[in-house]
């Protein structure tokens, strides 16, 4: 059975699988679905329209679901889907998309540190690190196994690719393809990213 704790508030419209575990002064609000085994420390807060997969681990003060920073935005049922063993630290917000059932999407074992921004109809892809304070904005996406440095951030619809490496305090306007580096304000690739593509499998 899942664990809520006395001074959590889950919604009675959430689903929380087997081994769920809910901290103190959580939050879990509205239509949300907690996959197996994942756990919220304290003081995390999840929206109406978020679905989480499983062994995910959420620190304190980390806020899912919130509506879109978007004119656009008219209250339409969109979400925030997360899949297996993700990692987020504190002060991660990651918001709705706009747009009728559509969703903001972060992948399998990705690692989002401490107050990451994910904005709406973001795309984050399998095994990604977003370093402290890496901020992405509305339709941006970054590919599989991808890293990014602290306070990088991406602008709207930029795409960044596949097993990029992204210096800290990067500005990043313009798509950045797979398997590089890059780095600067605003970001100029300067290599390929060989330590990641070994480390990923790729003879590099």
């Amino acid at each position: 059975m899942p664990f809520v704790h006395p001074t959590a508030l889950v919604s009675p419209e959430a689903e929380l699988e087997e081994d769920v575990f809910v901290g103190p002064y959580c939050i879990v609000s509205g239509r949300v679905k907690i996959g197996r085994g994942s756990r919220l420390h304290a003081f995390v807060t999840l929206l109406d329209f978020v679905e989480i997969g499983t062994d995910c681990t959420f620190h304190q003060h980390a806020v899912l679901g919130g509506e879109p920073q978007d004119h656009a935005f008219k209250g339409e049922e969109s979400w925030v889907r997360m899949g297996n063993n993700v990692i987020i630290r504190e002060n991660v917000t990651i918001h709705r998309s706009t747009g009728e059932g559509t969703s903001t999407i972060v992948g399998d074992g990705s690692f989002l540190m401490e107050g990451v921004h994910v904005g709406h109809n973001v795309t984050v892809g399998k095994n990604v690190t977003l370093a402290n304070k890496v901020g992405l904005s509305g339709f941006s996406s970054v590919g599989d196994g991808a890293v990014l440095g602290g306070m990088a951030g991406v602008h709207q619809f930029v795409r960044v690719g596949k097993l990029c490496m992204i210096g800290g305090l990067s500005k990043i306007v313009k798509d950045i393809p797979p398997f590089l580096l890059a780095d600067g304000h605003p970001a100029d690739i300067y290599g390929l990213n060989t330590v990641g593509m070994r480390r990923a499998g790729f003879g590099a």
